[in-house]
């Protein structure tokens, strides 16, 4: 027995058993209803494991995108005014290391 493990979502559960066959590499096809309910995509690993009662578990580890972290971080909010005063602050600190150094 394999048990699929997926995130919280309304998909339906796949009705139909369906048998593939294993190739002389151990490849097999993952049928596509198997793979919307996991939703499963190109790039996404499958992690297998056996639970206490000796079935086998199958779950899905997605494929870490950097775009996936956006807005997982919490917006300080801050004006242009602010970066306008840090770029002006940084100009003068500049120019006037310049000048103690003789550059101008």
């Amino acid at each position: 027995m394999v048990l699929l493990k997926r995130g919280f979502n309304n998909k339906r559960v796949p009705e139909e058993e369906t048998v593939r066959a294993i190739s002389e590499r151990g490849q097999t096809v993952i049928p596509k209803e198997f793979r919307e309910y996991l939703e499963a995509h190109d790039g996404d690993q499958l992690e297998w494991s056996v639970n206490e009662k000796g079935e086998v578990v199958v779950s899905v580890k997605k494929k870490e995108d950097i775009m996936d972290l956006y807005g997982s971080l919490p917006v300080h909010e801050q004006n242009e005014r602010d970066f306008e005063e840090i770029l002006e602050k940084s100009k003068k600190e500049r120019l006037e290391k310049r000048k103690n150094e003789g550059g101008i």
